[in-house]
């Protein structure tokens, strides 16, 4: 391995490790310039997606509270370079919470992630990243993060006309832990739902960072239906249309 890879993997687990730290103090701003501009973040789990550095930071600090956040521990690093600028990384995470007012210090869950890296004018950044967590997410948590995107008008606006309802009761049934995908009955199947929304997904990504219309349909699945044990997560974000790293 001559040294030009070999300070390029250092540089990308550090940027791994920078991700982590933000995360953990929900430093919303250094979370974000980890990204580039049009770079996102994908929750396999909840179907969640923040397009662009700034709006996948929104994750962070929904998941954050009371001083507590996740403590990411990274391991088992896979990075494999399409091009001189481009790598696709893949690793396993153990995630730790902090002793607080409502939770006790422990080992939360285990996971892994996927990640697109690429080179910019300021290092190494992060095109995509996407992550799977091999546990059920708490109900509080998956509602408000699906609240956060159902929330957005490019999404909201489309799935009034589809269901026939108004944005107030979609929301609510959202709060209410209800499966989007089962609101408009034989009127609007699963299938049209998610259709929309993956519509949605890909019209919304920046052009110079395009959503797979595979990616899209399985985040919109995703989003729109109960979870899935932890274990399940992956399989059922590939054959909802995930490929995978390109």
């Amino acid at each position: 391995m001559d040294v030009q890879s070999l300070s390029d993997r250092a540089e990308i687990t550090e940027l791994v490790a920078e991700y982590n730290r933000a995360s953990f103090y929900c430093d919303v701003a250094a979370y974000a310039a980890t990204f580039t501009q049009d770079g996102r973040y994908l929750n396999a789990n909840l179907g969640w997606v923040g397009f662009g550095g700034a709006a996948a930071a929104d994750a962070i600090a929904a998941e954050y509270h009371d001083g507590t956040g996740l403590q990411h521990l990274c391991l088992d690093f896979m990075i494999k370079f399409a091009s001189t600028d481009r790598a696709h990384l893949r690793h396993h995470m153990f995630l730790f919470q902090r002793e607080g007012p409502e939770s006790p210090n422990q080992v939360w869950s285990t996971g892994f992630y996927y990640r697109t890296v690429v080179r910019t004018d300021v290092g190494w950044r992060f095109a995509e990243v996407v992550s799977f967590v091999d546990r059920r997410m708490d109900d509080s948590l998956v509602c408000n993060l699906r609240g956060i995107v159902f929330s957005r008008n490019e999404i909201l606006d489309p799935l009034v006309d589809l269901l026939g309802l108004s944005g107030a009761e979609i929301l609510e049934a959202v709060k209410q832990g209800s499966a989007v995908a089962g609101l408009g009955g034989d009127d609007a199947p699963a299938s049209a739902v998610v259709d929309t929304i993956a519509d949605v997904f890909q019209r919304y990504a920046p052009e110079s960072n395009p959503l797979p219309r595979g990616t899209a349909t399985a985040l919109a699945t995703v989003l729109t239906h109960d979870q899935v044990d932890g274990y399940q997560t992956e399989r059922r974000f590939r054959e909802a249309g995930w490929k995978g790293l390109d």
